[in-house]
C-alpha cells in the first residue's frame, strides 16, 4: 500500500512512521519515491524553517500531516531510480550508532526484537546481560519502555534508554526470578 504525498508535484510514500504531539506529528521515518523534483520539492518543504519559531514546514502524507523535529538533524539518504525517479528516506538520528544521548533509541526493521538490545545496552546505564535479551524485549513492551511508533509500512520502535525506567524492570525481574 502507498500512501500519497501531496503537494504541487505529488509523490508516494512506502513508509511513515511519526510520533503524534498534538495537529502535526514528528517525523520518525520516511520512505518516499516519484518523480525526481516532486521528491525534491516534499524534502524541501519539511526542512524549509519558518523564522523565529523555529518550526520546520510540513507536509501531508496520506492525510496526516508531519514535520521534522526543530531539536535534532535529521539523516537522509537519497537513490535514483529509472526513468527520472528518486527514492529518498528521511530518518531520525535516534536510529543511528553514533547518535546523542536523547534517553531513548529507534529500533526498525525485521527481527528488531533480536537486533534491539545490543544498542539498549549501550545507551542504558543499568547493566544488563545478553541473555536477558528475549525477556526484557517482552518487559519492556509490558512496561512501557518499548512502545511501537504510529505509522505505516516498515515497523518502527521507541525504546527508553533511561535509568529510572529500565532499573524497576530489571530489579522486579531479578527479584521474581525471570532473569538470572
Amino acid at each position: 500500500m502507498l500512501l500519497k504525498i501531496e503537494g504541487d508535484l505529488p509523490c508516494h510514500s512506502d513508509t511513515l512512521r511519526a510520533r503524534s504531539n498534538g495537529w502535526c506529528s514528528e517525523l520518525v521515518l520516511l520512505s518516499m519515491f516519484g518523480p525526481r523534483n516532486a521528491v525534491r520539492a516534499a524534502w524541501a518543504t519539511l526542512s524549509k524553517s519558518s523564522g523565529r519559531s523555529g518550526r520546520t514546514g510540513s507536509i501531508t502524507v496520506g492525510g496526516q500531516s508531519v514535520r521534522m523535529s526543530t531539536d535534532v538533524a535529521y539523516l537522509t539518504v537519497n537513490a535514483p531510480l529509472e526513468r527520472g525517479l528518486l527514492h529518498c528516506v528521511i530518518f531520525h538520528p535516534m536510529f543511528g550508532h553514533n547518535a546523542p544521548d536523547l534517553g531513548f533509541i529507534y529500533q526498525t526493521g525485521p527481527e528488531a526484537e533480536r537486533r534491539y538490545f545490543e544498542r539498549l545496552a549501550r545507551w542504558c546505564p543499568v547493566p544488563l546481560r545478553t541473555a536477558w535479551c528475549p525477556t526484557l524485549w517482552d518487559l519492556g513492551r509490558t512496561h512501557g519502555a518499548i512502545t511501537p511508533v504510529d505509522g505505516h509500512g516498515r515497523e518502527a520502535w521507541h525504546v527508553s534508554t533511561k535509568r529510572d525506567v529500565w532499573e524497576p524492570i530489571v530489579r522486579d525481574a531479578l527479584v521474581a526470578g525471570e532473569l538470572r
